[in-house]
């Protein structure tokens, strides 16, 4: 059986621990199976994640994984399906991605990524024809998501560049700003939390994190191909 032209056959594992990446390449049964996005992600995370793991400890799994038609010219279809045990709940959580990232992703060479393991410094992926490297993201460490984004592009310099990012909420581990109707914003210091339903009152604040705190990555493809806008 040939792999159908809308997969790369390509997944790639990021072992955040020992600051390796391999890829791995999938018969094309595995991808009739499992069709992609979160059936993808679970299989990994199945497979790889030992039961009763802690949401915040390095045994955890992150898997993103995108769908058969991701890349076509058609309107709202590039979808990525981010996946990993929650710390909300406890349960296996599901979050579904849009924007020009899923695209991109594809077009840099991967259908999905399979991330473990907790790295000894700040980090980020850079993905780019086939292709995928950990490289040093100290100097982005508690910046505000926008700033990350404009620092990479220019570092990279790639202005189509797409990057797929946590906050400092996420670095500094807070379990889930969504969970509790959270709105972030930013300013000259701290972060602040407001939430919608108490707007009155005085808004707690949290310090940024310091940069010994635990370890984060960021993924960022490099436009591998073209992209639709």
């Amino acid at each position: 059986m040939k792999m159908a032209p809308c997969w790369t056959g390509s997944i790639l594992h990021v072992d955040l621990t020992n600051n390796q990446v391999e890829i791995e390449h999938q018969s094309p049964e595995f991808y009739r199976k499992y069709g992609g996005g979160s059936g993808m992600g679970m299989y990994y995370i199945l497979r790889e994640m030992p039961p009763k793991v802690d949401a915040f400890s390095p045994e955890n799994v992150l898997t993103l994984f995108i769908g058969p038609l991701t890349g076509l010219p058609i309107s709202g279809n590039a979808r990525l399906s981010a996946n990993a045990k929650s710390p909300a709940g406890g349960a296996i959580g599901d979050s579904q991605v849009g924007g020009y990232f899923p695209a991109s992703m594809k077009f840099a060479g991967f259908d999905g990524i399979v991330v473990k393991g907790s790295a000894a410094k700040p980090v980020y992926l850079y993905l780019n024809q086939g292709k995928a490297e950990l490289r040093d993201a100290s100097h982005l460490w508690g910046k505000p998501t926008a700033d990350v984004e404009e620092i990479l592009k220019k570092e990279i310099g790639d202005q189509n560049l797409e990057v797929l990012q946590c906050g400092p909420a996420g670095e500094w581990l807070r379990p889930s700003g969504r969970g509790d109707r959270c709105r972030r914003t930013f300013h000259d210091g701290p972060v602040r939390w407001a939430r919608p339903d108490r707007e009155s009152g005085p808004v707690p604040e949290f310090p940024l994190p310091p940069t010994d705190e635990s370890s984060f990555f960021r993924i960022l493809p490099a436009s591998g191909g073209p992209v639709s806008r």
